[in-house]
């Protein structure tokens, strides 16, 4: 293995450990936060002020930034000003964030007001009171999104491996704190502590390095690298701004339902996007780091098969065994029976598209990395569009359910136009084609055991053997793409140097051949 390779598996495990440490936490968080405030006014409250302070800036911290300033640093590093240029457009970018913080604070509740207008008086109220708390954190979250880009451009992934723990850590505190004083409050000002922590963690050891600096801002050079950071990133403005309209109509349609539906989304949530912060980032960010792909539709058939062959399954999983996943994960204290109902069902409605969406991701990375961002945004735009029709279409006759449905739509359209885009529509349907009879199979077990079983924590436990016995030796012996894994395997078991090559096996070689060190052939990689 060449030392290119070992850095790049080395930077995406850092950077999966971050994101399944995170994970962990968050699921300790929800599992408290479940406990002491539910589905309840407090905790929609909390939800909605969490919104209403990272809705105005996700266009300095969404996709927008690592697809334009990883390649725009790299550029300033090679002509040798990469300090001066990314000291002054962080200025700018903190100098902006921090004024929408001070309006969003002096009026914050006329914001709450316009942001959710379905909530009680008592809510808004609540809201406000959380989001004054928040403000400091608009700053504090920009820094730590362009510090994460800056690094991950190094090769580094230090800020964004810690931002999610330490977010974790910082409202399981803030948990702590309220169970012992009464006082909600006291969660968000946790959640502004850690991250405003992270951010001075950031700018400490990048200033240390020597790659960011305040004494080297220039307001020229603001203006300048502002001008070509917009100009690069223009085609990718369009993602934000439906990213965000998708989020404020959402807030919007849950506020104007019962009370604890933003907080059921949440929760929901919190089980279903393990696999993106688990898999499709992680796996999407060493995709944007590589060349090219010479032949393109055989890199995403050998990269996407064994996830697609695992996510398909995982998918059936969570919509079968939803109400018994939110009984075992959340059933306890506050969170009572209406709770878990209405979260189970915003878990299967989102659980639909959940493939979809773990493999689209990694597709429009791939475009990005092709340095197709108008493209990749045009996309993405359509499949929010897409959410916002099913969420205003089905909100009312399926309530939560319909909001789950229109997170699923996106992960389809985010699917079918990446794939469409990278031209291999083919390949990714034969794809599903192949996994489809045993997650069908699968899941119409899992149906049976449901009503076999008479109890969460033992139907979650039957289920998951059921489908851990099924998979794991399917997805070593009965998908060819996994034969490079089962070489590497068993050749270390057997001590053997030959390579075997499963019959049809002729795109995981050539994938190989590009993309891993071929032991056997003693060839190596350009």
């Amino acid at each position: 293995m060449t030392d290119k390779q070992r850095s790049t598996l080395r930077f995406a495990a850092q950077l999966m450990l971050g994101a399944v440490v995170g994970k962990v936490l968050g699921f300790v968080r929800e599992i408290l936060f479940a406990k002491h405030l539910g589905a309840t006014a407090a905790a929609d409250s909390f939800r909605a002020a969490m919104t209403a302070v990272l809705l105005p800036i996700a266009p300095l911290q969404g996709d927008l930034i690592p697809s334009t300033l990883v390649p725009l640093f790299l550029e300033w590093r090679r002509e040798g000003r990469s300090v001066r240029m990314a000291s002054s457009l962080c200025m700018v970018f903190t100098a902006s964030a921090t004024l929408l913080a001070v309006l969003i604070a002096v009026y914050a509740e006329v914001y709450v007001d316009l942001l959710l207008g379905g909530f009680s008086p008592e809510a808004k109220a609540m809201t406000a009171a959380f989001t004054r708390a928040m403000t400091p954190a608009m700053p504090a979250s920009v820094l730590i999104a362009y510090f994460g880009c800056v690094e991950i451009a190094l090769g580094r992934s230090r800020i964004t491996s810690i931002r999610p723990s330490v977010q974790n850590v910082s409202v399981l505190i803030g948990i702590g704190v309220m169970s012992w004083t009464g006082e909600v409050i006291a969660i968000a000002w946790a959640f502004t502590a850690g991250l405003v922590l992270v951010a001075l963690y950031g700018l400490a050891m990048l200033w240390r390095e020597g790659e960011i600096s305040p004494r080297a801002v220039r307001i020229g050079s603001g203006f300048e690298a502002v001008a070509v950071f917009f100009r690069r990133g223009r085609p990718l403005l369009i993602q934000p701004l439906a990213e965000q309209g998708n989020t404020l109509l959402e807030r919007m349609l849950a506020s104007a339902l019962a009370v604890g539906t933003m907080a059921s989304l949440d929760y929901a949530r919190t089980i279903t996007e393990t696999v993106y912060y688990a898999v499709s980032q992680p796996v999407g960010y060493v995709v944007l780091g590589h060349e090219k792909a010479i032949d393109l539709r055989e890199r995403v058939r050998a990269l996407c098969s064994p996830i697609l062959h695992l996510a398909l399954p995982a998918s059936a999983f969570v919509i079968t065994f939803a109400s018994d996943i939110t009984a075992v994960v959340f059933g306890r204290g506050a969170f009572k029976a209406e709770a878990i109902a209405s979260t189970a069902l915003a878990m299967q409605g989102i659980a639909i598209g959940l493939w979809a969406t773990t493999l689209g991701w990694i597709l429009l990375r791939m475009l990005n990395a092709d340095q197709r961002n108008g493209t990749a945004a045009r996309i993405l735009a359509c499949a929010y569009a897409a959410n916002m029709i099913v969420n205003v279409a089905m909100y009312r006759w399926l309530g939560l359910f319909g909001l789950g449905l229109g997170e699923a739509m996106r992960g389809l359209v985010l699917l079918g136009g990446t794939a469409y885009a990278l031209g291999c529509t083919g390949v990714l349907l034969r794809l599903i084609a192949r996994a489809a009879p045993v997650t069908l199979a699968l899941a119409a077990t899992g149906l049976l055991l449901q009503s076999g079983v008479h109890t969460p924590l033992m139907r979650l436990l039957a289920g998951t053997g059921l489908y851990g016995l099924v998979l794991v030796p399917w997805l070593l012996f009965g998908v060819p793409e996994m034969a490079w894994f089962r070489h590497r395997v068993f050749s270390r078991w057997t001590k053997s140097e030959p390579r075997v090559t499963a019959p049809g096996d002729a795109a995981t070689a050539a994938w190989e051949a590009r993309t891993l060190p071929n032991e056997a052939s003693g060839n190596r990689a350009p």
